[in-house]
């Protein structure tokens, strides 16, 4: 049975927390996914043995059976692709006056943690890309 997007979508669900994702119908929540999964194919596209280009008529999925590794790495590159907006966001970088009523938190703080996030999530995704790079290469095939 061919892997749809579903099952990327539905393993990168369980990786990332996103109440606005969940507030969405579910066209909207499919556009900003399989935009995030476009990121995804692109960077693993290279090194996966199967072809990430060959898609369904429908475009719900691929012709091909992907891995469970293979689903979750594209699963792991989309967490990457959706940090990266939160690392690129102005709102972050403002500092915000507050009373002493609020509780004050750091901008500079909170800009150090999603970027420490997203660093976690790229390294992460490159050491699965490596991995499934050995696992998959024949050593009889390089010259």
């Amino acid at each position: 049975m061919a892997t749809t997007y579903a099952t990327v979508f539905g393993m990168f669900l369980a990786k990332v927390t996103d109440f606005d994702l969940a507030d969405m119908t579910e066209e909207d929540a499919n556009a900003i996914m399989t935009d995030l999964l476009r990121q995804a194919v692109g960077k693993f596209s290279e090194s996966c043995k199967k072809d990430l280009y060959d898609i369904t008529d429908e475009q719900d999925g691929w012709n091909a059976d992907f891995t469970d590794l293979e689903v979750d790495i594209l699963s792991e590159l989309m967490v990457e692709a959706w940090y990266k907006p939160c690392i690129n966001n102005l709102d972050l970088m403002r500092n915000r006056l507050s009373t002493k009523d609020f509780t004050t938190f750091s901008p500079a703080n909170l800009q150090k943690e999603v970027r420490e996030s997203y660093d976690l999530a790229h390294k992460r995704a490159r050491s699965m890309i490596n991995e499934y790079s050995f696992r998959m290469n024949d050593i009889g095939e390089l010259k």
